[in-house]
């Protein structure tokens, strides 16, 4: 319709015979409406007055809107504001329709005569009664705009589907031999009667025979030579049904694209039909040019109840896929995906899950990516393609493996053989800088062992063995429970003696006596060494903190029963609480403004101010809870601990 016509027609006025409407209709009545046809473009059109109820003064009779009606087309004007404004909505959504009585819904619109009523007519049909028409003839309308906008949208959508390539033609092969490496089994009906039982091995299809098998032991096809375990099919019949998620790479005008696929894998019947059965469902599709990425589902497409190809709005893929990796290097090749080194990572053993679309992602940003998953060290890619914060591990501005990971180029193999974490990381590059000897087999006992202070046990393996360091810390356990406790000690007095300069070659000082006093000895005169300009240093680097400080409050705080979980207010805080407890604390400043661990006090709730136990945590764990003289936490304090991990730890690491 062509608004600048309907606008220049006449507003009408309610006829003076039909004034005393008014004050007949009923009280829930709110519009008037007078209707006519006119013409507008060649076609008899409705044009709808509507005048309110109730009226006084002299607005008295004039129309609130006018709505013009055709065939396919329809637009309400509003009359009672300055210039000319349009609505677009249906009437039913623009003015009060209907209205709840006693006796159910009711009009709240009457028309004025019968000749309004003959024009509704003439327009939207005799079916049914004319306000009621003119809604479902509303309603139509819009229904055949909305399919009309979505055909749009559905003819785009499918003609991108129709140029998806094929599967390739060793899919399903690759899904037996790679994509399905986990759930190699070898499968035998379990005959009490013979001594030998016939196995069939789910990888390669072919049979042998074994004498008492037993199920779930691992054994090795003799044809193919693949590993895989022993299944009675009378009792694994769960476990002979196996679900993946897998994606394709193929190529695309200009990029490539990926199809994600659900895969089941069915042996529940492989012993009778020598046939590895499979179904699968595809539901997300993506395609990559240049730096964009567009993202399909399979599901209901917007507002209606089809199920079809859809634009995937909310960016969900499959969290992890198994990639098809055979043909990664043709379908990337021109792409800047050449040289990611995906093939290197999603490929490090068969059946092996990959965040595809998080590496595709990320890759861009982080083309350092390359090196880390041609050099094997898949754990730190892992972190890496999830989201992980890198900044302080890695160079990003390293032109080589060795720059980029902050170790000498002659540990690079070590690191290899380690396959660290970020955290794993770390810790090398402390004991690399330091010259300690390490092997892989060496930092894994002390990783496993040793956890969050195994820096520490490692940095001191210069200075004595590593099981001289072991024998010492035994024999010093004494009454303690908690032998990470006295690592912890230890490794904190060894920190301690190097700051003051002590001769750690020394087996008097490396191995004291009496470990606590010493410890103390030694803290009290680190502290007393940088003193004065430690205090001042502190005090600047908790301005930065304040917000950090205030985002921990809402984390971490707690209350229950006599005990609260408070958060310092600023790093001399933490070195206040060190001296009032008589603990080492304190010396961990540097580490929370670093990031490196967080403090906590635990009070009693009356005595919130008065310093009662102080907490640290590292990797979202509690790896020490000390009080006064480094005491141990006493049943009522581990039981609030206990609580407030289930409340407040969980969830902030969630």
């Amino acid at each position: 319709m062509q608004k600048r016509l309907l606008a220049k027609m006449p507003v009408a006025e309610l006829d003076p015979q039909h004034k005393g409407l008014f004050e007949q209709t009923a009280p829930y009545v709110r519009f008037i409406a007078h209707g006519r046809t006119v013409e507008h473009e060649g076609e008899k059109i409705l044009l709808l007055h509507f005048f309110p109820c109730r009226q006084t003064g002299e607005d008295d009779a004039k129309a609130a809107f006018r709505t013009f009606i055709g065939k396919t087309d329809y637009i309400t004007q509003e009359l009672t504001c300055q210039g000319v404004k349009w609505k677009t909505g249906a009437l039913e959504n623009i003015i009060p329709w209907e209205w709840q009585s006693a006796k159910g819904f009711v009009s709240a619109v009457i028309l004025a005569d019968g000749e309004s009523v003959e024009a509704c007519r003439r327009v939207v049909g005799n079916a049914l009664p004319p306000l009621e028409a003119l809604r479902d003839h509303q309603r139509k309308i819009i229904t055949a705009r909305l399919e009309a906008k979505h055909q749009v949208i559905k003819d785009r959508i499918d003609a991108v589907m129709n140029q998806f390539p094929d599967l390739p033609d060793d899919f399903e092969e690759w899904l037996t031999l790679e994509a399905f490496g986990h759930h190699r089994f070898l499968l035998y009906r379990n005959d009490p009667k013979k001594k030998e039982q016939a196995i069939l091995c789910n990888t390669c299809l072919r049979e042998f025979e074994h004498t008492k098998p037993r199920h779930n032991q691992a054994h090795t096809c003799p044809h193919c030579g693949r590993r895989a375990v022993f299944k009675s099919v009378r009792k694994a019949q769960r476990t002979l049904r196996n679900w993946i998620q897998t994606a394709v790479l193929l190529p695309w005008p200009g990029g490539f694209c990926v199809r994600y696929f659900n895969v089941c894998r069915d042996d529940c019947k492989l012993l009778e039909t020598r046939k590895v059965s499979y179904s699968s469902s595809e539901e997300y599709r993506e395609v990559y040019v240049e730096d964009k990425c567009e993202m399909y589902n399979y599901g209901k497409f917007l507002s209606s109840s089809t199920n079809r190809w859809c634009d995937n709005t909310q960016q969900i893929c499959f969290t992890k896929a198994v990639v098809y990796c055979r043909n990664l290097p043709q379908v990337t090749a021109g792409t800047p995906f050449c040289y990611s080194g995906l093939k290197e990572y999603a490929g490090r053993e068969n059946g092996a899950e990959t965040r595809l679309s998080s590496y595709l992602y990320r890759y861009p940003k982080m083309p350092y990516l390359e090196y880390l998953s041609k050099l094997r060290l898949y754990r730190i890619v892992y972190e890496l393609i999830e989201n992980q914060d890198n900044k302080k591990v890695l160079n990003e501005r390293g032109k080589n493996a060795a720059e980029l990971l902050l170790v000498p180029k002659q540990h690079i193999r070590l690191l290899q053989e380690i396959n660290p974490s970020l955290s794993d990381l770390e810790i090398l590059q402390k004991v690399l800088a330091a010259k300690v000897q390490l092997t892989a087999s060496m930092f894994w006992r002390v990783r496993t062992v040793y956890q969050y202070d195994a820096d520490g046990i490692l940095l001191a393996t210069k200075y004595a063995s590593m099981q001289r360091i072991e024998n010492y810390l035994e024999k010093r356990r004494g009454d303690d429970k908690e032998y990470s406790h006295t690592v912890r000690l230890w490794a904190d007095y060894v920190g301690f003696c190097e700051k003051l300069g002590y001769d750690l070659q020394n087996d008097f000082v490396l191995f004291p006596r009496h470990l606590k006093k010493a410890h103390d000895v030694a803290m009290r005169r680190s502290e007393a060494l940088d003193k004065a300009g430690r205090v001042k240093r502190l005090g600047e680097m908790s301005k930065g903190m304040t917000a950090i400080f205030e985002q921990m409050k809402v984390q971490y705080g707690f209350t229950q029963g006599v005990f609260v979980m408070r958060v310092p207010a600023s790093l001399t805080d933490i070195v206040a609480e060190g001296h009032k407890l008589r603990h080492c604390v304190g010396q961990y400043a540097e580490k929370v403004a670093d990031g490196k661990t967080t403090i906590l006090f635990l009070r009693q709730a009356d005595k919130p101010k008065e310093p009662y136990f102080t907490v640290e945590i590292r990797g979202g764990k509690v790896v020490q809870c000390r009080g006064n003289k480094n005491c141990a936490a006493p049943p009522e304090v581990k039981t609030f601990l206990a609580a407030w991990e289930e409340k407040c730890l969980r969830r902030a690491a969630a």
